[in-house]
Formats: structure tokens, sequence, C-alpha cells
């Protein structure tokens, strides 16, 4: 129920945390995912580059032209546009984004 995924939440939080990755699930599921792509030193800097910070761009994942921007570099054949990224973001939670928690796995399984 609603109580248990509160709590589920609040550990997720503390574990995360623990691990250097953003608090927020849809946030570290993202650096989850660039990790496992080998690109997230890659898309970090470029978000830096461009004078932003990157744990700032984080907080506005989902409609950070940085972020946008230094993945579309990073993966060639993730997006093809902003306008595409937008889509995607929308209609398919880019592939990392708002999901319920179940489990803890996803956290043991990274490796960076």
């Amino acid at each position: 129920g609603g109580t248990s995924d509160n709590v589920r939440l609040t550990i997720l939080s503390i574990l995360l945390r623990a691990l250097g990755l953003p608090e927020l699930y849809p946030q570290a599921r993202f650096c989850l995912w660039l990790h496992s792509l080998g690109q997230f030193e890659k898309v970090k800097a470029a978000v830096e580059a461009s004078g932003k910070t990157f744990e700032r761009e984080l907080n506005n994942l989902y409609v950070s032209s940085p972020i946008a921007r230094a993945v579309m570099a990073a993966d060639t054949n993730f997006a093809a546009g902003e306008a595409e990224w937008d889509v995607r973001n929308t209609s398919q939670d880019i592939r990392f984004g708002r999901a319920r928690i179940h489990s803890l796995s996803l956290l043991f399984q990274a490796r960076f």
C-alpha cells in the first residue's frame, strides 16, 4: 500500500545517497543508466561545460536542455534532436524514469 511505498522510497533515498547517487529514484536511475552505457562522466562533463551544474540540471531532468544535448552527443542513436528527446521523455519516460519501486535489486546491479 501507500505507506509501505513511502517506507521503501525513504530507505531507497538513504541507500542512494550512501552510494553517491541522487536521492530521487528517477534521477538515480538515469545516472545508473548512464553508468551502464559508460557515458556518465562524458554527459556530466558536457553539462558542466555548458556552464550548468550537473546536480541542478538533474533536478530538472525531464526539461533540461543541457542534459538532453549531452545525452544526444554521447549516444547519437538515442534521439535525432531535442524535439525527439521531448517525445521520448514524455511517452517512454526515457527508459529510466518514473517507475514504482518494487525491489532494491537495481542498486546492487550497478557497477561504477
